[in-house]
């Protein structure tokens, strides 16, 4: 059952405050701290009602969204382990500020209630193709354009690619651990029929070793050898897996099947097909980079000495940017593959930072002006 949070009652026998040294007291205080700014600006703006979908009419109520979204930001934006993250909001006590905590005995949210938060808002973005959390941020920065009268008729963007945190790997290794994560349940005896004892022996290796311990004391002659067997074995292997799992996209992009041009009293579709290995400049670039990451794609930026090669995605930043501002701040964040061009985000990110000004105050504000660099230059975006 979806509960607001209620207005936190100060006790002050229980007070943080009151348990620490005048010196520290101020210090915990201090209006121009980072955990104080964190709970006025941050965590008392955040609309709860925007998560109220993912909770049912009845039943248990739930716990304080606004503590667990903001567990989540204060992760992200210190680059926490989880451990991390649950040691400090339980016992720093400008972590217990910055999440409205303020007695001495107050505790956040389990385990379990946090990641149980973070798989309802996953699932609700996949099944409904909206971002809740987006939507949170939208609001927070709607109440903060209009408290500090923050003009948005200019803007600027600037994005930047983002390297996933993945291996890098060989053509042959990322087919290879592709193959390995689809047979790790798998009895290879079935295959018999179908594949010689080399092959089979591949497959039974894969069981038991990692794919570096098998490519280790594979020469270059081996390597090239067996990225064309592969293509064969993975397609005996591919009936026994999903339609739609990350192997079949791996022989999809990496291999072709070629008629033997040589029967010609047949027709193609009756010719016996030949698996091969694509040549390298027939992977595209959003193609699999990873097992373990398969939306991540490649692009490579640049030229020279400054080129860029990236395994990953690519972010937007779009912020206001007038000289009237005290301050600036971030109206619209996007991310996507790594092969997307910076001329990709504008028109979306001037739609979005449109609903964001637009809907602030009495005064409505449109973007007019754009600066951005040359990435985003575009006959569409002209």
């Amino acid at each position: 059952m979806f509960k607001k949070s209620m207005p936190t009652q100060k006790d002050i026998f229980r007070d943080l405050s009151v348990h620490l040294s005048e010196r520290k007291s101020k210090l915990l205080n201090n209006p121009l701290g980072w955990h104080t700014i964190f709970y006025e600006q941050v965590f008392k703006r955040i609309d709860e009602s925007v998560f109220s979908v993912l909770f049912e009419q009845n039943g248990r109520p739930n716990a304080s969204l606004r503590v667990l979204l903001s567990m989540m930001i204060l992760k992200e934006g210190n680059g926490w382990s989880d451990d991390q993250l649950f040691g400090n909001c339980r016992f720093d006590m400008r972590c217990m500020t910055a999440l409205g905590l303020c007695h001495i005995d107050d505790d956040i949210p389990v385990e379990s209630t946090y990641y149980e938060f973070r798989r309802r808002v996953s699932d609700y973005n996949e099944k409904h193709a909206i971002d809740l959390i987006e939507l949170s941020f939208q609001s927070v920065t709607k109440q903060q354009i209009n408290n500090y009268n923050i003009k948005g008729e200019k803007i600027r963007l600037d994005s930047k690619l983002i390297n996933s945190n993945i291996a890098k790997s060989s053509r042959l290794h990322l087919i290879l651990e592709a193959l390995r994560v689809s047979i790790s349940c798998t009895d290879v005896a079935i295959f018999s029929n179908e594949m010689d004892k080399e092959e089979l022996d591949l497959l039974t290796a894969l069981q038991q070793k990692t794919v570096s311990n098998i490519t280790y004391s594979m020469t270059n002659a081996d390597k090239k050898r067996w990225l064309t067997k592969l293509g064969f074995i993975i397609k005996q292997v591919l009936p026994y897996c999903a339609t739609n799992s990350t192997l079949h996209r791996i022989y999809d992009e990496h291999y072709s099947e070629v008629s033997d041009s040589d029967k010609t009293n047949k027709t193609d579709q009756e010719l016996p097909k030949t698996i091969q290995a694509k040549p390298p400049k027939d992977i595209p670039s959003e193609s699999v980079q990873s097992i373990h990451d398969p939306e991540a794609t490649y692009r490579s930026k640049g030229s020279g000495n400054h080129v860029q090669k990236i395994s990953g995605y690519h972010a937007n930043i779009t912020e206001t940017c007038s000289e009237d501002n005290d301050f600036n701040l971030i109206t619209d964040v996007q991310l996507d593959t790594a092969n997307v061009s910076e001329s990709h985000f504008l028109s979306a990110s001037i739609a979005q930072s449109n609903i964001v000004l637009g809907s602030c105050n009495e005064n409505k504000q449109v973007v007019e002006h754009v600066t951005t660099d040359g990435g985003y230059d575009s006959n569409s975006n002209r």
